[in-house]
């Protein structure tokens, strides 16, 4: 699903998701850490979107 079609529902579900996926990558222990760290880069990277988009319709 698009960012920008997403209810406000679900775009808050969305960041939820993507913030918990975060800290879970800030949790790990060193090894883990490297080799996920594309894995945690795209999540920064979608949870910056979702924030941004969020931002956008609020300040609408």
């Amino acid at each position: 699903m698009n960012i920008s079609t997403m209810s406000q529902r679900e775009l808050l579900a969305q960041i939820n998701v993507a913030s918990n996926a975060r800290r879970r990558y800030e949790l790990a222990d060193g090894n883990q850490w490297r080799d996920e760290r594309h894995a945690r880069e795209a999540v920064g990277a979608e949870l910056d979107a979702l924030a941004a988009e969020w931002h956008r319709r609020n300040l609408e």
